[in-house]
């Protein structure tokens, strides 16, 4: 992490997402207008800042820790493009293991987006979480 780190903050914007491996970004959206967006908004990162965030969380294992949150949690998960190789019961399964120390977690999977469930499936992802915002509310009142 701290080579790879070194080499991004020594970037400029400009040289940080022509210089990252081809279709690392597009690779997160599945239309070609929401990969070229995407890029855009890679772009416009600061280089400094992600390789500091590199650095930061890839040496942290924070799945203990999750045992600490008392409130209800969600997670949204993204199955798209990882279906053809794993089958989605396995793929859920995963997600579950990841989240195992926090036994109140519900899962709300995707299979239409591949990472940024807003982007690929804008309206899959509002009335999720408009859903589970209802449910949450009236849970806590």
């Amino acid at each position: 992490a701290a080579a790879m780190s070194g080499k991004t903050k020594a970037k400029t914007v400009a040289q940080f997402v022509p210089g990252r491996p081809p279709g690392s970004c597009p690779a997160l959206a599945r239309k070609p207008e929401d990969s070229r967006r995407v890029a855009r908004l890679c772009a416009a990162s600061d280089p400094a800042t992600v390789a500091q965030f590199v650095i930061e969380i890839l040496g942290i294992d924070l799945r203990p820790a999750l045992r600490k949150i008392a409130c209800p949690l969600v997670v949204f998960g993204a199955l798209a493009g990882k279906q053809p190789t794993q089958p989605r019961a396995v793929l859920e399964q995963t997600y579950e293991a990841q989240y195992a120390n926090a036994p109140q977690t519900r899962f709300r999977f995707f299979r239409h987006a591949s990472r940024y469930i807003m982007v690929d499936d804008p309206a899959g992802f509002e009335a999720a979480l408009e859903q589970e915002l209802a449910t949450t509310s009236r849970a806590t009142h």
